[in-house]
């Protein structure tokens, strides 16, 4: 495996290492050092040429996504349970966090991990078949379940006003769901790829007034104005498996892509004109089906376990279009109070 650089606008290509490994999923800079993640290892580095490993998870699995926060770096681990959330004051020294099964003892592994600045919160998502789907943790060392129900999600996108969420769903075609943090309200919209089975997130990025998403199924890279209707920039394939390689970068320019096969780099004035031009490839639909079925998931799993009736009645709303005020407050309330003092994050 092998570390390029690729210089722009003129795209002359530089090798900069060589790693022993098969995968990689993370590769980005914080506290002025760069992280890489190779097979089951987190590597740093602060000139790209000398590499030093500073974490190591569970054989088979990987570090997916870190983000920087004024308390430190939080890493988190994907694959096989357990998975967890790691800290790190300096990129360097590392302690566990939080694992998937302490948040839901259903889970399988955690899909993403990012930093509100605003609200000075760490929104985590995790997957499969629980029915918590996000946390959120607090700098004063406490977590609590964000919302829960049938809908799973990836990535994590957080604006001003709103913080997107993108589907990664096995029930509904695909969606986002929008969660205002000053109203402690949620909205989801449903989208569908006309044809296709699903259309799964696996990372969402904001560009101005647009929207960036790039689709581990189908392998697309799409954008939308709206969250409603999302064009075509790039498809590489449609391939049912979910590709964990598929990336928008988060800032800087010009935009670069990674689907895992190419890297794609694009300037800002491409992203108006061609991709508007073309028909939506995903456009909202009704979903009246599959919230049905939405509710189905919710009562299976609520049967096959005991299951806190204050969560669950979260879980109940979150199968709509819109989860009320007054329920999330009340759900969150008491289940941080039932799972008060299960997790350390901040010291």
């Amino acid at each position: 495996m092998s570390l390029l650089r690729i210089s722009c606008p003129s795209l002359s290509v530089e090798r900069l290492a060589c790693f022993v490994g098969s995968r990689s999923l993370l590769l980005t800079k914080a506290l002025d050092t760069y992280f890489l993640s190779v097979d089951d290892r987190l590597l740093a580095s602060r000139d790209l040429l000398e590499w030093k490993e500073v974490l190591a998870v569970r054989r088979g699995n990987v570090l997916w996504h870190l983000c920087e926060t004024p308390y430190g770096l939080i890493a988190q681990e994907y694959g096989e349970r357990p998975t967890a959330l790691y800290l790190s004051p300096d990129g360097y020294r590392w302690t566990r966090l939080i694992t998937n099964q302490e948040v839901d003892s259903d889970s399988r592994h955690f899909h993403y991990v990012a930093y509100d600045s605003l609200r000075q919160l760490v929104y985590a998502t995790l997957g499969d078949r629980n029915l918590i789907r996000a946390v959120q943790l607090r700098k004063d060392s406490t977590w609590s379940p964000l919302v829960g129900g049938p809908w799973q999600f990836v990535p994590v996108c957080v604006s001003n006003e709103r913080v997107i969420f993108g589907f990664d769903s096995a029930i509904v075609h695909g969606g986002v769901g929008i969660y205002y943090p000053e109203d402690l309200r949620w909205r989801f919209l449903f989208l569908e790829w006309r044809g296709l089975a699903h259309a799964q997130f696996a990372c969402i990025a904001r560009r101005g007034g647009l929207y960036l998403g790039a689709l581990g199924t189908p392998q697309a890279v799409v954008v939308s104005r709206d969250l409603r209707e999302w064009h075509p920039l790039f498809i590489q394939g449609f391939d049912e498996r979910f590709n964990a390689h598929m990336i928008v970068s988060q800032g800087g320019s010009p935009l670069a892509c990674s689907t895992g096969k190419s890297l794609l780099i694009l300037d800002e004035n491409e992203l108006e004109g061609p991709a508007f031009g073309a028909s939506p490839v995903m456009v909202s639909y009704r979903a009246y089906r599959d919230r049905l079925k939405g509710h189905g998931f919710v009562l299976r799993r609520r049967l096959s376990r005991t299951w806190r009736p204050s969560i669950g009645e979260t879980l109940s709303n979150a199968s709509g279009t819109e989860a009320s005020r007054a329920s999330i407050s009340a759900s969150s309330a008491e289940a941080a109070s039932e799972m008060q003092g299960a997790s350390a994050l901040y010291t």
